[in-house]
């Protein structure tokens, strides 16, 4: 293949990847999410191995690309490179031990060999033209998505849980009252637009980058083409506002008017803005979250409070630990496992992600996360339009844009019916096609509409759009979510402004075989990834199989009998018994709640009756579990032991110490888990130590007195009784 060939080649592997992960759900685990006895449908979307998949071939496209843009004399910044291989040490290291790190590391990887793969190829006008016109039409495919959630769905899902709420909660074992129900009731009754994301944050900074594309591109183009085009990207930016205003998200909306206003700066200004410019308001929304911290609580603005929390937890992370830890970072699941115990008191949430992304690679990976945030920087140095040149109507670039955009709409329609089939009607298909047709209208219009404009234009609005990225990423997980991660550095590339042809560098042989074997290594990582998680899920689906049969029989009415139900619930036990854990807590998980429901089963009609067996054998897997990080572990432990020691009125005075010692543990992995601490007050009540029951339950009462920013967080009046009667005895 020649050199143009192999360009156009990666460069359309790259967007349909991006715009794939985008259009898709992905999550690290689709099998026993929820009990499978209880909730039949498992989650709708890529599994993990899937998403491996994906992986090894963005990192095969993003190769490829590379190779066409050195055979093409362009050359290559060799360091935009290997800063992007740089942390490939740590991904291994940490996505080695443990599959969920691996899951979100290795799509990082890819995201950032993309990125610095993107940035080259952009270099060239028609493919940074049809790369916005590809993000322009995504935006509306998402907004006629996001259109339907809305209005359709979610009143839709609303009345559903509204009908069958009682059978809803008790089989999540729920208490109407408690916080996790009016937590999760409290998000159900927001009508907000998430994609495919599952988040909203994601989805508005998406919904702010296509207001912005469309609205200049249509405003700038609007005396060259036709007004009824003009007219479908008024209505299309206006689409993309309506719902940005929907989900009012204050941060995707203040990062939409900054890049708005750097656009029409960059267009009025005599010279080209720095690239700089991104960094020094990324850097101004970091230190605005770090003063809002300081200001404390006398403002009524919690959102950016929040953060600041979060900020203030990454900060007690790195100085409580080993200089060994901080260098090798925690890995993604580390930093979800250390949140609750480096958090502020006053914090009600616990998070997966700190919610700025320089900050979440460098607790992640240590100081090689940096490497990708120097990458970025790298990639921003130059002005953002280096030359103005001459505007042609190239008919190539619509062309190529309307190949791409309709090989993205096949696949992801296909791939969404192979996903999403139990929820797919003719109704709801029908949506997507027409959501995927407005994709390839828009996206074809755009780049008609563009391809006319000056090189200045085209120039501004990359970068505003890029900049809209990554400052809302410094403040959302628009950047770590592996649903819109390769997407948010794929809009940060095309913004970019890596030299046009690259002066030839004396770069030796061997740093040459160090980047190809850094790219050979990335691609083998993600295939045996791949592998890892296609067996495991294997034999979690197998297991899943022996248990569907009691949610199908209790969704009937008919019911199954408990002999029936412990049968195939040991059969699922000892299935999962064979999973290779050593990567993956997954299978142990299930086992210790299969154990469990069994053991509850299995119980008498007395009340404090138990099947001790169960419960010993569920502990004991559990205890011995060898997995990366322990919090996880230590709060499936206590919450075994303290329902144990609250069923069972006939355990010695050992037994009940081991107990109390398990939910202990549990308390001090999370110190500031309200749930956890709260169990341990009744559990040193239960077994008699009044002083203990005394003093943890004061504790219980100042730490719900400090979740205050959050009212569902706190107890509810019931167990603020209790409590109360337990610190305060007569």
């Amino acid at each position: 293949m020649n050199a143009q060939a192999l360009r156009i080649a990666g460069f359309s592997g790259i967007l349909a990847i991006a715009a794939l992960r985008a259009m898709v759900t992905i999550q690290a685990q689709v099998w026993f999410d929820v009990d499978p006895a209880v909730d039949l449908m498992p989650l709708l979307s890529l599994a993990c191995a899937w998403s491996h998949g994906l992986d090894a071939l963005l990192l095969i496209a993003s190769g490829v690309a590379l190779i066409g843009e050195q055979k093409s004399g362009r050359g290559l910044h060799h360091t935009l490179i290997a800063l992007a291989f740089l942390p490939l040490p740590i991904v291994a290291w940490h996505g080695w031990t443990n599959a969920v790190d691996a899951f979100r590391l290795d799509t990082w990887l890819a995201a950032a060999v993309a990125f610095a793969a993107l940035a080259h190829l952009v270099r060239e006008r028609r493919l940074r033209v049809v790369a916005l016109s590809i993000f322009a039409g995504l935006a509306i495919a998402l907004a006629v998505r996001g259109a339907v959630q809305v209005t359709v769905e979610h009143d839709a899902t609303v009345a559903l849980y509204e009908e069958t709420r009682e059978a809803f909660l008790v089989q999540r074992g729920w208490a109407p009252d408690s916080s996790a129900a009016r937590t999760y009731e409290r998000r159900l009754m927001q009508a907000e637009a998430t994609g495919w994301f599952g988040f909203s944050n994601p989805f508005s900074t998406v919904m702010g980058v296509g207001a912005l594309l469309l609205a200049v591109t249509a405003f700038t183009a609007r005396s060259r083409i036709a007004s009824g085009n003009v007219l479908l990207l008024v209505l299309a930016s206006i689409g993309c506002v309506a719902l940005l205003a929907i989900n009012g998200g204050k941060g995707a909306i203040c990062a939409t008017a900054i890049g708005v206003a750097l656009c029409v700066w960059s267009l009025r200004s005599r010279t080209p803005l720095r690239g700089g410019i991104a960094f020094v308001l990324a850097l101004g929304v970091l230190i605005a979250v770090v003063a809002r911290g300081i200001v404390g609580m006398q403002l009524g603005e919690l959102s950016l409070f929040f953060r600041a929390l979060y900020l203030e937890a990454a900060v007690n992370m790195i100085s409580s630990l080993p200089r060994e830890a901080i260098t090798l970072g925690f890995g993604p699941s580390g930093v979800q496992e250390l949140f609750n115990s480096a958090k502020p008191a006053i914090c009600p949430e616990d998070v997966s992600s700190v919610h700025s992304v320089f900050v979440d690679w460098l607790l992640a990976l240590g100081v090689l996360g940096g490497a990708w945030a120097a990458m970025i920087a790298c990639a921003f140095r130059e002005r953002v339009c280096v030359r103005d040149d001459e505007t042609q109507q190239d008919n190539s670039t619509t062309h190529l844009a309307l190949c791409i955009a309709l090989a993205i709409s096949i696949v992801s329609l296909l791939v969404q019916a192979l996903v999403e089939t139990p929820a797919l009607g003719a109704a709801e298909l029908m949506l997507r096609v027409i959501g995927f047709a407005v994709f390839v209208l828009v996206t074809t219009v755009f780049a008609a509409a563009a391809t006319i404009l000056p090189a200045r234009v085209i120039a501004s609005i990359a970068f505003a759009s890029a900049v809209i990225v990554l400052v809302h990423a410094q403040i959302e997980m628009t950047m770590w979510l592996p649903s819109s991660c390769v997407l948010a550095l794929a809009l940060c590339a095309t913004g970019s402004w890596v030299p046009s042809v690259v002066p030839v560098q004396r770069v030796s042989i061997a740093s040459r075989s160090i980047i190809t074997l850094a790219c050979v290594l990335s691609i083998a990582l993600c295939m045996h990834d791949a592998f890892d998680a296609w067996r495991r899920d294997r034999q979690l689906f197998a297991a899943t199989q022996l248990l569907t049969p009691i949610a199908f029989a209790r969704a009937s009415g008919d019911g199954m009998s408990r002999e029936t139900e412990i049968s195939r619930r040991l059969e699922a036990v000892e299935l999962l018994a064979g999973a290779d854990t050593s990567r993956s807590p997954v299978p142990i998980e299930a086992q210790v709640r299969q154990l469990t429901a069994i053991a509850l089963l299995q119980s008498t009609t007395t009340l404090n009756a138990v099947d001790t067996i169960a419960f010993e054998r569920a502990m004991s897997i559990a205890t011995t579990a060898r997995v990366k990080h322990p919090a996880r572990v230590s709060a499936i432990l206590g919450e075994l032991a303290f329902e144990k020691l609250r069923r069972s009125a006939t355990l010695d005075n050992h037994a009940r110490s081991e107990l109390i010692e398990a939910i202990e543990r549990a308390v001090v992995a999370q110190p500031h888990n309200l749930r956890i601490l709260t169990e341990l007050a009744e559990a040193y009540a239960l077994v008699g130590r009044v002083d203990d029951a005394k003093r943890t339950a004061q504790r219980s009462l100042e730490l719900n007195s400090a979740l205050g920013l959050d009212p569902l967080a706190q107890l509810v009046p019931r167990e603020f009784t209790r409590l109360d009667a337990l610190a305060n005895p007569q």
